[in-house]
């Protein structure tokens, strides 16, 4: 049976449906992934598995969802999966011409869209959001033990060695390959760039520290770069990024898709969470027994998140740089008298 899987959201969101595809195709459904094209390189190598690039969205509402639902007709899936609660999604499904539809989490919306729900219960059961959508596997009848439960993509052997190259590039000193993106999408708040640039500054006594984003996003910070600390130059594609990801010793970030990349090939990661519940580690956090969370005070977090609306807060009240850097000298075991 085919069985598709329509995802137009967010990179870590991409990744984290990888273990739902995974169980399906080996409980023996052929799986169909359609997202949005630049997120393609997550599908690669993975084994029975075929993955589709939608239009990205053309600002007419009505036109998108035309394209979306004729690309899924062309390729007919028997079953199709929606996990956003968003119209325009929701409507490309119903005019799919996919006669069983099931909308994850998406509430009402889900419901006057004539799919069939799968409620999650996160708000008052919050659980791994991984664990949360393999529900869709346990609906169609996988059972537990054949659960995939942890993110994963499939390096080829040539693609990790470029990894290793793209930081020998930049160091010659292969100390602590600490690497640091501090920009992110989706709807998590974070802190300001200027926290990580002096997380960063701190580091350069022990570690090599790689600070990673698009280059629009680069030109805004102001670090003064050494032999220990450099920013990325190269435009890389996204699966050379995973490797440099996966050649990593510790990555630093907020809630975004880079700790989705770390936690793949188990790379300790210290994160920067908002402590709502929605958005907090307990559903979004890596699984990585190495890694730790820090988050922003959870009173701040359950007043101000409803006022802003998706807006980011910039953590004001933390976390703060030293705390930042004393949970990277706890996970890389390493005393915190030789970092400061």
């Amino acid at each position: 049976m085919k069985i598709g899987l329509l995802r137009l959201d967010h990179l870590g969101d991409m990744i984290l449906t990888t273990p739902l595809a995974i169980t399906l195709a080996r409980a023996g459904f052929k799986v169909q992934v359609f997202c949005r094209t630049e997120f393609l390189p997550v599908w690669e190598n993975l084994d029975g598995i075929s993955y589709f690039g939608l239009p990205p969205p053309s600002g007419k509402v009505w036109v998108d969802i035309l394209r979306w639902s004729q690309t899924i007709r062309q390729i007919k899936p028997e079953i199709l999966v929606v996990f956003q609660r968003k119209w325009s999604v929701l409507l490309a499904s119903l005019f799919s011409g996919v006669l069983k539809r099931y909308a994850v989490a998406c509430g009402w919306l889900g419901l006057i869209t004539l799919h069939t729900p799968v409620r999650t219960l996160l708000a008052s059961h919050p659980r791994y959001i991984v664990d949360a959508w393999l529900d869709v596997a346990r609906r169609v009848g996988v059972s537990e033990s054949q659960l995939v439960k942890s993110p994963f993509i499939q390096l080829t052997e040539e693609e990790r060695k470029r990894g290793e190259e793209l930081w020998k590039e930049y160091f010659s000193d292969l100390g602590p390959r600490i690497l640091i993106h501090p920009f992110h999408g989706g709807s998590s708040c974070h802190p300001k760039v200027e926290i990580y640039m002096e997380v960063a500054s701190k580091l350069q006594n022990f570690a090599c520290v790689l600070i990673t984003g698009l280059p629009e996003e680069l030109k805004k910070i102001q670090i003064l770069e050494n032999k220990k600390v450099k920013t990325l130059k190269s435009k890389l594609n996204l699966r050379e990024f995973f490797a440099a990801v996966s050649f990593s010793d510790l990555v630093i970030c907020g809630s975004t898709g880079i700790l989705q990349i770390a936690e793949c090939f188990k790379v300790p990661s210290v994160s920067l969470f908002c402590s709502h519940p929605y958005v907090n580690s307990i559903i979004w956090g890596s699984r990585d027994s190495r890694s730790l969370s820090i988050h922003h005070p959870e009173q701040f977090c359950l007043e101000m998140r409803p006022r802003l609306k998706g807006e980011n807060c910039e953590m004001p009240f933390g976390p703060k740089a030293e705390e930042i850097v004393q949970a990277v000298a706890k996970v890389l075991e390493i005393e915190k008298n030789k970092i400061l």
